[in-house]
């Protein structure tokens, strides 16, 4: 469920743990993050699925 969880935004830092919705997924950082974008070959996001 992405209720309550915010949209990503590329300014935005994100330390290890947090959750944004990015193109209908769900995502968890997996280490502190600045501007990579969830699904990118950094390795910095997890996908948690599709948001129900």
């Amino acid at each position: 469920d992405c209720t309550g969880v915010p949209a990503w935004q590329k300014s935005h830092a994100y330390p290890a743990g947090s959750k944004v919705v990015f193109n209908g997924h769900l995502w968890v950082a997996v280490q502190w993050t600045t501007s990579n974008t969830p699904g990118d070959t950094s390795g910095t996001w997890k996908d948690l699925g599709v948001c129900a």
